[in-house]
Protein backbone atom coordinates (compact mmCIF):
# COMPACT_ATOMS: atom_id res chain seq x y z
CA UNK A 1 0.00 0.00 0.00
CA UNK A 2 1.22 3.79 -0.58
CA UNK A 3 -0.35 6.03 1.76
CA UNK A 4 0.23 9.75 1.64
CA UNK A 5 2.90 9.82 -0.26
CA UNK A 6 3.58 12.73 -3.59
CA UNK A 7 5.99 13.07 -6.58
CA UNK A 8 7.24 16.55 -8.31
CA UNK A 9 9.40 15.14 -10.81
CA UNK A 10 10.22 14.94 -14.31
CA UNK A 11 9.31 11.59 -15.35
CA UNK A 12 10.94 10.41 -18.83
CA UNK A 13 10.22 6.34 -20.01
CA UNK A 14 9.43 3.68 -22.61
CA UNK A 15 6.01 2.16 -21.24
CA UNK A 16 4.39 2.03 -18.26
CA UNK A 17 4.86 5.77 -17.04
CA UNK A 18 3.45 7.54 -14.39
CA UNK A 19 3.84 10.85 -12.10
CA UNK A 20 3.72 8.90 -8.97
CA UNK A 21 4.08 5.32 -9.84
CA UNK A 22 4.94 3.34 -13.48
CA UNK A 23 2.53 0.32 -12.25
CA UNK A 24 -0.10 -0.12 -9.90
CA UNK A 25 -0.93 -4.28 -10.19
CA UNK A 26 -1.94 -7.14 -8.07
CA UNK A 27 -4.46 -5.34 -5.28
CA UNK A 28 -2.09 -3.00 -5.01
CA UNK A 29 -3.42 0.29 -2.88
CA UNK A 30 -2.78 3.30 -3.52
CA UNK A 31 -4.58 6.26 -1.04
CA UNK A 32 -4.23 9.71 -0.72
CA UNK A 33 -1.43 11.01 -2.75
CA UNK A 34 -0.56 13.04 -5.65
CA UNK A 35 1.89 14.06 -8.48
CA UNK A 36 2.29 17.30 -9.41
CA UNK A 37 4.86 16.19 -12.57
CA UNK A 38 5.99 16.41 -16.30
CA UNK A 39 5.38 12.99 -17.47
CA UNK A 40 6.31 11.74 -21.22
CA UNK A 41 6.78 8.21 -22.97
CA UNK A 42 5.39 5.70 -25.33
CA UNK A 43 2.36 3.67 -24.12
CA UNK A 44 0.63 3.76 -20.95
CA UNK A 45 1.19 6.93 -20.02
CA UNK A 46 -0.48 9.08 -16.81
CA UNK A 47 -0.18 11.81 -14.10
CA UNK A 48 -0.28 9.81 -11.39
CA UNK A 49 -0.03 5.58 -12.77
CA UNK A 50 1.17 4.75 -16.39
CA UNK A 51 -1.11 1.47 -15.74
CA UNK A 52 -3.37 -0.27 -13.06
CA UNK A 53 -4.65 -3.71 -13.51
CA UNK A 54 -5.51 -6.98 -11.35
CA UNK A 55 -7.42 -5.22 -8.71
CA UNK A 56 -5.71 -2.31 -8.09
CA UNK A 57 -7.12 0.62 -6.53
CA UNK A 58 -6.39 4.56 -6.52
CA UNK A 59 -8.54 6.40 -3.73
CA UNK A 60 -8.22 10.02 -2.96
CA UNK A 61 -5.26 11.21 -5.04
CA UNK A 62 -4.68 13.46 -8.18
CA UNK A 63 -2.69 14.44 -11.04
CA UNK A 64 -1.88 17.53 -11.99
CA UNK A 65 1.32 18.42 -14.39
CA UNK A 66 1.77 17.88 -17.79
CA UNK A 67 0.73 14.47 -19.73
CA UNK A 68 2.80 13.33 -23.37
CA UNK A 69 2.17 10.05 -24.77
CA UNK A 70 1.69 7.94 -27.83
CA UNK A 71 -0.92 5.03 -27.14
CA UNK A 72 -3.08 5.15 -23.66
CA UNK A 73 -1.88 8.53 -22.68
CA UNK A 74 -4.25 10.00 -19.70
CA UNK A 75 -4.08 12.95 -17.30
CA UNK A 76 -4.13 10.38 -14.48
CA UNK A 77 -3.76 7.09 -15.61
CA UNK A 78 -3.23 5.86 -18.86
CA UNK A 79 -5.23 2.61 -18.77
CA UNK A 80 -6.79 0.86 -15.81
CA UNK A 81 -7.95 -3.02 -15.92
CA UNK A 82 -10.41 -4.85 -13.62
CA UNK A 83 -9.30 -1.96 -11.18
CA UNK A 84 -10.91 1.11 -9.27
CA UNK A 85 -10.20 4.66 -9.19
CA UNK A 86 -12.67 6.49 -6.68
CA UNK A 87 -12.40 10.55 -5.71
CA UNK A 88 -10.01 10.93 -7.38
CA UNK A 89 -9.25 14.43 -10.54
CA UNK A 90 -6.87 15.16 -13.10
CA UNK A 91 -5.60 18.43 -14.03
CA UNK A 92 -3.07 18.42 -16.60
CA UNK A 93 -3.03 19.09 -20.37
CA UNK A 94 -2.60 15.42 -22.55
CA UNK A 95 -0.92 15.11 -25.73
CA UNK A 96 -1.64 11.64 -27.86
CA UNK A 97 -1.73 10.10 -30.86
CA UNK A 98 -4.04 6.93 -29.75
CA UNK A 99 -6.41 7.17 -27.00
CA UNK A 100 -6.14 9.92 -24.99
CA UNK A 101 -7.96 10.81 -21.91
CA UNK A 102 -8.08 14.01 -19.56
CA UNK A 103 -8.75 11.46 -16.94
CA UNK A 104 -7.77 7.63 -17.51
CA UNK A 105 -7.29 6.98 -21.87
CA UNK A 106 -8.27 3.59 -21.80
CA UNK A 107 -9.97 0.96 -19.32
CA UNK A 108 -11.83 -2.75 -19.23
CA UNK A 109 -13.55 -3.79 -16.38
CA UNK A 110 -12.62 -1.02 -13.71
CA UNK A 111 -15.13 0.95 -11.67
CA UNK A 112 -13.90 4.50 -12.02
CA UNK A 113 -16.80 6.44 -9.62
CA UNK A 114 -16.58 10.04 -8.71
CA UNK A 115 -13.28 10.93 -11.10
CA UNK A 116 -13.28 14.28 -12.62
CA UNK A 117 -10.68 16.04 -14.88
CA UNK A 118 -10.17 19.72 -16.09
CA UNK A 119 -11.88 19.96 -19.34
CA UNK A 120 -10.40 23.43 -19.73
CA UNK A 121 -6.88 21.54 -20.18
CA UNK A 122 -7.94 18.54 -22.15
CA UNK A 123 -10.70 18.91 -24.37
CA UNK A 124 -11.78 15.99 -25.19
CA UNK A 125 -14.04 13.21 -23.95
CA UNK A 126 -13.60 9.50 -23.91
CA UNK A 127 -16.66 8.70 -21.38
CA UNK A 128 -13.80 7.99 -18.75
CA UNK A 129 -14.43 10.70 -15.30
CA UNK A 130 -16.44 14.10 -15.73
CA UNK A 131 -15.23 16.93 -17.29
CA UNK A 132 -15.40 20.29 -15.31
CA UNK A 133 -14.29 23.94 -16.39
CA UNK A 134 -11.23 25.13 -14.61
CA UNK A 135 -13.55 27.49 -12.39
CA UNK A 136 -15.92 24.41 -11.53
CA UNK A 137 -12.78 22.38 -10.61
CA UNK A 138 -12.25 24.95 -7.98
CA UNK A 139 -15.53 24.66 -6.33
CA UNK A 140 -16.00 22.11 -3.38
CA UNK A 141 -19.80 21.87 -5.02
CA UNK A 142 -18.58 20.27 -7.86
CA UNK A 143 -17.60 17.10 -5.90
CA UNK A 144 -20.57 15.61 -4.11
CA UNK A 145 -20.09 12.30 -2.00
CA UNK A 146 -15.97 13.88 -1.08
CA UNK A 147 -15.24 13.84 2.18
CA UNK A 148 -14.09 17.52 2.74
CA UNK A 149 -14.40 16.68 6.20
CA UNK A 150 -11.18 14.54 6.81
CA UNK A 151 -9.36 14.00 3.62
CA UNK A 152 -10.17 16.64 0.77
CA UNK A 153 -9.88 20.54 1.34
CA UNK A 154 -9.93 23.34 -0.81
CA UNK A 155 -8.83 26.79 -1.01
CA UNK A 156 -8.41 29.78 -3.43
CA UNK A 157 -4.99 30.26 -2.26
CA UNK A 158 -3.54 26.64 -1.91
CA UNK A 159 -2.68 24.29 -5.15
CA UNK A 160 -3.82 26.98 -7.75
CA UNK A 161 -7.27 26.77 -6.02
CA UNK A 162 -7.78 23.11 -7.22
CA UNK A 163 -8.78 20.33 -4.14
CA UNK A 164 -5.69 19.49 -2.00
CA UNK A 165 -5.00 16.65 0.68
CA UNK A 166 -5.89 17.66 4.22
CA UNK A 167 -2.14 15.74 5.02
CA UNK A 168 -0.67 18.10 2.19
CA UNK A 169 2.07 20.10 2.94
CA UNK A 170 3.32 23.57 0.68
CA UNK A 171 5.62 25.25 0.48
CA UNK A 172 5.78 28.43 2.68
CA UNK A 173 6.48 32.10 1.70
CA UNK A 174 6.86 34.98 4.10
CA UNK A 175 3.61 37.59 3.18
CA UNK A 176 4.49 40.04 5.38
CA UNK A 177 6.89 40.75 8.64
CA UNK A 178 6.28 42.35 12.10
CA UNK A 179 9.11 42.61 14.50
CA UNK A 180 7.26 42.26 18.40
CA UNK A 181 10.12 43.44 21.03
CA UNK A 182 14.04 44.41 19.75
CA UNK A 183 14.13 46.68 17.35
CA UNK A 184 15.17 45.44 13.28
CA UNK A 185 18.29 46.53 13.95
CA UNK A 186 19.11 43.83 16.79
CA UNK A 187 17.69 41.00 13.84
CA UNK A 188 19.90 42.58 11.35
CA UNK A 189 22.57 42.43 13.69
CA UNK A 190 22.06 38.87 14.94
CA UNK A 191 24.91 35.88 15.51
CA UNK A 192 24.86 32.84 13.87
CA UNK A 193 24.29 30.33 14.06
CA UNK A 194 20.96 31.04 15.37
CA UNK A 195 17.93 28.57 16.60
CA UNK A 196 14.14 28.84 15.25
CA UNK A 197 11.07 28.02 17.15
CA UNK A 198 7.59 28.29 15.37
CA UNK A 199 5.19 28.96 17.71
CA UNK A 200 1.24 29.64 17.46
CA UNK A 201 -0.22 33.06 18.50
CA UNK A 202 -1.05 31.32 21.68
CA UNK A 203 1.92 29.74 22.48
CA UNK A 204 2.00 26.22 21.68
CA UNK A 205 5.30 24.94 20.00
CA UNK A 206 5.09 23.93 16.48
CA UNK A 207 8.32 22.99 14.93
CA UNK A 208 12.09 24.02 15.87
CA UNK A 209 14.70 24.13 13.09
CA UNK A 210 18.65 23.98 14.73
CA UNK A 211 21.33 25.59 13.48
CA UNK A 212 20.20 27.76 10.86
CA UNK A 213 23.73 29.79 9.41
CA UNK A 214 22.50 33.26 8.05
CA UNK A 215 25.02 35.56 6.71
CA UNK A 216 22.86 38.48 5.97
CA UNK A 217 19.68 40.12 7.14
CA UNK A 218 16.88 37.58 8.49
CA UNK A 219 14.10 40.04 6.66
CA UNK A 220 15.44 39.35 3.28
CA UNK A 221 17.08 35.69 3.96
CA UNK A 222 13.78 34.17 5.76
CA UNK A 223 12.75 32.07 3.41
CA UNK A 224 15.90 29.76 4.21
CA UNK A 225 14.79 29.32 7.45
CA UNK A 226 10.90 28.63 6.15
CA UNK A 227 12.61 26.01 3.39
CA UNK A 228 13.44 24.59 6.56
CA UNK A 229 10.83 23.44 8.14
CA UNK A 230 8.31 23.74 4.99
CA UNK A 231 7.37 19.73 6.27
CA UNK A 232 6.59 20.57 9.52
CA UNK A 233 4.36 23.71 9.83
CA UNK A 234 1.23 24.32 7.83
CA UNK A 235 0.12 27.82 6.32
CA UNK A 236 -0.57 30.52 9.23
CA UNK A 237 0.28 32.95 11.71
CA UNK A 238 3.24 32.53 13.86
CA UNK A 239 5.62 33.73 16.05
CA UNK A 240 9.00 33.30 15.76
CA UNK A 241 11.43 32.88 18.22
CA UNK A 242 15.29 33.18 17.13
CA UNK A 243 17.78 32.27 19.51
CA UNK A 244 21.48 33.45 19.50
CA UNK A 245 24.49 31.10 20.17
CA UNK A 246 25.39 33.79 22.92
CA UNK A 247 21.93 32.43 24.29
CA UNK A 248 20.03 36.10 23.64
CA UNK A 249 16.79 35.59 22.17
CA UNK A 250 14.54 37.87 19.37
CA UNK A 251 11.22 37.49 18.92
CA UNK A 252 9.50 38.24 14.94
CA UNK A 253 5.98 37.72 14.27
CA UNK A 254 4.80 36.25 10.37
CA UNK A 255 1.85 35.80 8.85
CA UNK A 256 2.73 32.89 6.12
CA UNK A 257 1.02 32.29 3.14
CA UNK A 258 1.43 28.94 1.25
CA UNK A 259 1.79 28.66 -2.37
CA UNK A 260 3.13 25.90 -5.02
CA UNK A 261 5.85 27.23 -6.93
Amino acid sequence: MINNCCSKSRVTGGNNAGGLVGSNLDTSIISSCYAISTVSGDQYIGGLAGQMSYASTIINSYAQGSITGTTYTGGFAGFSHKSTISNCYAAAPVQGTINTGGLVAGQEGSAITMCYYDGSLFMGNNGIGIALTTAQMKQQLSYPGWDFASSWAIAANLNNGYPHLKNQLFELRTNTIRVKGPSTGVISAMKQPIDVSFFTVTGKLIAKVNHVDQVHDPLHTSPQILRRTATKIAPGKYILVLRYSDGSVNCVEKLITAAIP
